[in-house]
C-alpha cells in the first residue's frame, strides 16, 4: 500500500489485512520496547487492508475504562479505532484507591500493564493476565497506581 508510520510510546494501532499486506515492524529507537500485540480473528473476510492509530487515555479513568478498538455496534459512534469483529478492547490508568465499573458483553481477558489491582477482588500483579469468564461486570480497585486493558472478546 505504500505506507509507513510510526507508532510512538503509548499509541494504540490496528491494522486488518483484509485482502492482503506486506509488513514489517522494526523498533528504531536505542531502548528496549514493551508492548502488546493482540490478534482478533475478524468476523468477514476480503475487506480492503487498513491502518489507524490514536493515542493511549493519558488522564486517569473514573467510572468505566474508555473503549480504545471496537467492532461492537454500541461503538459505533465512539472514537474507538474500529475493527471487524463483535469485540471491544478498553484500556486506562488508574490512580492509587481507585474503584470502577467496567461492563463486558462476552468473556474478558484481563492485561495488568503497570502496577497491582483486583479484578472482583483477585489481585493482578504488572505482567499478569486473567481470563473471565460468566462475568458481565468487573470492579476494578487499583492497589497502586496502575494501567489495565480489558480485551472483550465473543467466544468460540
Amino acid at each position: 500500500m505504500g505506507n509507513k508510520g510510526r507508532t510512538a510510546a503509548g499509541d494504540v494501532q490496528v491494522m486488518s489485512a483484509g485482502t492482503g499486506v506486506f509488513h514489517s515492524e522494526v523498533n528504531a529507537e536505542h531502548e528496549d520496547t514493551r508492548l502488546y500485540q493482540i490478534w482478533i480473528t475478524p468476523n468477514v473476510r476480503d475487506v480492503a487492508p487498513r491502518w489507524e492509530a490514536k493515542q493511549f487515555p493519558k488522564a486517569p479513568a473514573t467510572n468505566s475504562l474508555p473503549v480504545l478498538v471496537s467492532g461492537q455496534p454500541e461503538h459505533a459512534n465512539s472514537d474507538a479505532l474500529m475493527i471487524y469483529q463483535d469485540a471491544a478492547i478498553y484500556g486506562g490508568t488508574l490512580i492509587k484507591g481507585a474503584t470502577l465499573t467496567q461492563k463486558i458483553k462476552h468473556q474478558a481477558y484481563i492485561l495488568a500493564s503497570v502496577g497491582q489491582f483486583t479484578i472482583n477482588d483477585v489481585v493482578l500483579n504488572q505482567g499478569d493476565g486473567a481470563e473471565i469468564t460468566g462475568d458481565k461486570t468487573l470492579v476494578i480497585t487499583a492497589l497502586t497506581d496502575a494501567e489495565v486493558l480489558v480485551i472483550d472478546v465473543p467466544e468460540k
